[in-house]
């Protein structure tokens, strides 16, 4: 029985980075393509997610083959000097995270997709990407093949392409949530928005309630606490517009995708942030 060795390991993890990564720009070039032929009046009886599937598995047997030749039979094996075994040992071990990032990544996904926008995922995956590439410089190959480094380089380019883009794409995924704190702390709100903090809550809220959805067509609802000295250091750092005549209770916000309505009696302050728009209703005329 023969040995698989750890060369032909890394051969083939490159071999499926390479055919997911291309399968995946495949899948969207499909997707983009087959859009623009079908217009705005889509036809119903033609399953469309299946055509771009069929279009992906078409393709890429042909486009693996070539990669499965160029990557993992390519049989000019030279050994290469210390310094260079040492860059081509650090290299793979980034393979080895990387590969790990997408299979953690695609799991979490699946489980738990929330966790993945919490700020201390980032620390994790560089804590890896560090680990697994020192480790790879204490494994130096002695006898690689010649165009090695040059795919390692490509894979790991691609590899983090895809991490970059799920992570993206994980943006646009609507996911709802719901947080009642009694005090602005982002680290038990993960799905909130980092963006339209700063513009949502005002210092000093308290008894802070939030439900929404995040997405690309996010919404989020605000309920809170906030004494009226803060209130107006929050309209004039975010110069948002007033009513000419203020009561006990007054609406205020930005006429574009933000709306507040504020008592100073009762010190509560709703509000509803909606990443589209506003609706027509709730714009100034």
């Amino acid at each position: 029985m023969s040995k698989i060795t750890l060369n032909q390991v890394t051969n083939y993890l490159m071999f499926l980075t390479l055919s997911l990564f291309t399968a995946v720009c495949l899948y969207f070039f499909s997707v983009l393509l087959i859009s623009r032929l079908q217009g705005d009046d889509p036809s119903p009886m033609i399953p469309w997610t299946t055509l771009h599937v069929g279009f992906v598995l078409l393709i890429i047997p042909m486009v693996g083959k070539k990669i499965f030749n160029k990557v993992v039979e390519v049989k000019e094996d030279v050994e290469i000097p210390r310094s260079a075994a040492v860059f081509v040992g650090m290299l793979r071990g980034l393979l080895f995270g990387g590969a790990l990032l997408v299979l953690g990544g695609a799991a979490m996904f699946c489980i738990s997709p929330e966790r993945l926008l919490a700020g201390d995922v980032s620390s994790v995956a560089w804590g890896i990407l560090i680990v697994t590439g020192s480790a790879g410089l204490f494994f130096p190959p002695q006898v690689v093949a010649r165009r090695t480094r040059l795919w390692l380089l490509l894979t790991l380019v691609c590899q983090f392409v895809m991490i970059s883009t799920m992570r993206q794409m994980l943006g646009l995924y609507p996911l709802k949530f719901e947080y009642s704190v009694e005090s602005a702390d982002l680290s038990k709100m993960p799905l909130l928005d980092k963006s339209i903090v700063s513009k949502l809550l005002p210092p000093g809220a308290r008894e802070i309630k939030l439900t929404g959805r995040r997405g690309s067509n996010g919404e989020v609802r605000l309920h809170c606490r906030v004494q009226p000295e803060d209130i107006e250091t929050f309209i004039q750092i975010n110069k948002y517009i007033l009513p000419e005549n203020r009561g006990a209770e007054f609406s205020f916000g930005n006429n574009k995708d933000i709306v507040f309505v504020y008592n100073s009696e009762t010190s509560l302050l709703q509000a509803i942030y909606r990443a589209a728009g506003l609706p027509a209703n709730l714009l100034r005329k």
